[in-house]
């Protein structure tokens, strides 16, 4: 609701103005009366009225001098001017100070009324137009960070072209940035989430809350910063006429701090940063960030610090030779083939231990050495023709890596993984081979009152007799024929237990044509003849 103040010296007229409209209907709320100019301003200044009704003659300061004053601090308060006086001057002044209307004493109900909804209507007008505007201006905010962020799209994707001449300008124009001389430093942020490492929807949450805390923390800190995220990592590009250590330090303990207010919804969350060099150019901007990407990947190491400057050894390479020597890869190829899940694990540990003993290893040596051991783990497979998907196997080896909290938990979770991928393998390959056995037992219990053969149920499943009584037999550790007897006696002896037919009759219906055959098979089997079976259990 609007608030109104009633302002004149005669309490009559403002309990006429109080009583004369029904102001609840208006959506208006009288917030209160004052009797001098001095106790109206108090209360504009103290309750901000929207709307004021004044007397011009009123004692300490009149309506005039009030309008005036409350227009200097709030320009934003209408004013209705009530008087006994139709002087000109008193008109002209009253609407020189912005009033919204100028009524005659008596007042008329109609009047003022109409004076009051042109005020309402006016009002929501404006608040209407600020809404757009701050709607509009939102959007065009919105617009503009995604035509920044396609310029980190554009160096993700490796597009970025710059013209010999003046390439800030270009750029700024292309990409309606605000890039000025002075420094120019890319920085990238890994964020860990070490308790859900195998939940990629907790990670990608917990990303997207880090990069609104850095978007909150950096905004008005650059005189231009863009941030981006890319393959689970987030990235900043920021400038300024120049930017310190002390600056820097500041804004990542800051970033800390709030990003550990998150740890209980988040288990274990943490963040790296790493940084590039302050380049002097916004062309060498994108080679600072390629070093800040390399830094950040560095958080894998042993006891790597939360800040990691970019450092020239971080592009030192290595052969695979120097991190799984050949006599341990043969022995996980030979794990492989046995499928000695222990001495799978056990190889890839020693890789392990031998990486961390590299001098100066970083983070470039580790991805090497993690991708050779996939590499040969999948030609072990092609050896040994185990057929696993390669390319949902290199997605989630590719997540095991981005979610890696060190390189023992890495090479940890990659033992697994593999162990895993061969145990399914196992067991699919048991089920594909167990489907032709328990499509031969349906068919046999569907079939069994007849003359059945191994012949004709192993044609039906699609092998010839050999193989399918040895396969029938390792599956069932029973023999053809012991398996399609125990099927016959079953149903005879629920036949003897539920009906009143003849033993013959039933030998016949369970695929007997003789009787005494029948009788001494199930005797064999049971222990009981047919009908001694029947006296004891129906």
């Amino acid at each position: 609701m609007l608030k109104l103040l009633i302002a004149d010296d005669e309490m009559r007229v403002c309990k006429l103005i109080r009583y004369l409209v029904d102001w609840n209907s208006l959506g208006i709320e009288i917030i209160g009366e004052a009797y001098d100019g001095n106790s109206a301003f108090q209360i504009i200044m103290e309750k901000s009225p929207d709307i004021v009704i004044v007397d011009i003659r009123m004692p300490e300061q009149n309506g005039l001098n009030l309008i005036r004053n409350v227009k200097k601090e709030k320009p934003e308060t209408y004013f209705i001017v009530v008087s006994g006086y139709s002087r000109f001057e008193y008109a002209q002044h009253a609407i020189k100070y912005g009033v919204e209307d100028y009524l005659l004493k008596p007042l008329k109900k109609k009047e003022l009324t109409e004076a009051v909804e042109k005020i309402i209507e006016k009002y929501e007008l404006t608040r209407k137009a600020e809404a757009e505007k701050e709607h509009l201006e939102q959007f065009m905010d919105y617009y503009a960070s995604r035509i920044k962020e396609g310029l980190l799209t554009e160096y993700f994707k490796k597009n970025l072209e710059f013209p010999d001449m003046d390439p800030l300008a270009s750029v700024n124009a292309r990409y309606s940035c605000r890039f000025i001389p002075g420094d120019f430093m890319g920085i990238a942020v890994k964020v860990l989430v070490t308790d859900c490492e195998a939940e990629s929807r907790v990670f990608s949450m917990a990303l997207t809350k880090v990069e609104q805390i850095l978007s909150q923390d950096f905004a008005g800190q650059f005189s231009e910063c863009i941030i981006s995220m890319d393959q689970g990592m987030i990235y900043a590009a920021v400038n300024a006429p120049e930017i310190t250590d002390i600056q820097l330090n500041r804004l990542m303990n800051h970033v800390q701090i709030k990003v550990m207010s998150w740890r209980e919804v988040f288990q274990g969350i943490r963040v790296y940063f790493g940084l590039g060099e302050r380049m002097q150019s916004v062309v060498q901007l994108f080679q600072s960030l390629d070093q800040a990407s390399e830094a950040a990947a560095n958080y894998i190491l042993p006891e790597a610090e939360t800040v990691l400057w970019y450092q020239d050894s971080y592009r030192v390479r290595c052969t695979p030779e120097m991190f799984c020597h050949l006599d341990i890869r043969k022995d996980m190829q030979r794990g492989i083939e046995l499928l000695d899940y222990a001495r799978i694990k056990s190889c890839i540990h020693a890789c392990q231990e031998e990486l961390l003993r590299i001098n100066g290893l970083n983070a470039e040596m580790v991805k090497a050495a993690y991708w050779k051991i996939v590499e040969d783990f999948f030609y072990s497979l092609d050896i040994k023709r185990i057929g696993l998907q390669r390319e949902d196997f290199k997605v989630r080896a590719e997540q095991l890596f981005m979610l890696a909290p060190s390189v023992k938990g890495l090479f940890e979770k990659l033992g697994e993984f593999m162990v895993c991928c061969l145990k399914q393998w196992v067991e699919d390959r048991k089920l594909e081979e167990r489907k032709p056995i328990l499509l031969a037992k349906e068919y046999m219990q569907e079939n069994f009152w007849r003359s059945l053969t191994l012949e004709e149920v192993s044609a039906y499943v699609g092998f010839n007799a050999s193989y399918f009584s040895n396969l029938f037999k390792r599956e069932t550790s029973m023999n053809f024929l012991e398996y399609l007897t125990t099927i016959r006696i079953d149903h005879a002896r629920e036949r003897l237990m539920k009906t009143d037919d003849s033993v013959n009759e039933i030998a016949e219906a369970v695929g007997y044509s003789d009787v005494k055959y029948f009788s001494r098979i199930f005797k064999r089997s049971l222990g009981l003849s047919p009908n001694k079976f029947r006296k004891m259990y129906k």
